[in-house]
């Protein structure tokens, strides 16, 4: 006979047909997939843009570094329809830089 259990309970539901225990673990709660970024093909006003590409609705927020060791937030990203345009303002100021994306 097939009982009913609620996650992250131990115990029987009130509508479980004997009375044993089990344990179900709590359902597990996913975090939004890793980003990916496009370029742009060129800097919009003076300003390199990019595409990150996400899922929709998640928050993402997008760092720059000019050595790969320390990493500042730029932007935050709320993808629409899967991705969403970033400029970096401060781009123009630095001889090289570099970015990456990361989930909150």
């Amino acid at each position: 006979m097939a009982s009913i259990y609620r996650a992250g309970t131990l115990g029987k539901c009130p509508n479980s047909e004997n009375d044993s225990l089990n344990h179900q673990l709590p359902p597990q709660v996913l975090g939004p997939l890793a980003a990916t970024m496009v370029p742009s093909a060129a800097f919009v006003n003076g300003q390199f843009s990019l595409t990150v590409h996400g899922d929709s609705g998640a928050s993402y927020v997008v760092e720059a570094s000019t050595d790969l060791k320390a990493w500042v937030p730029i932007a935050t990203v709320v993808p629409v329809n899967g991705s969403g345009i970033v400029r970096d303002a401060d781009s123009g100021s630095h001889r090289q830089r570099f970015y990456r994306v990361v989930a909150q």
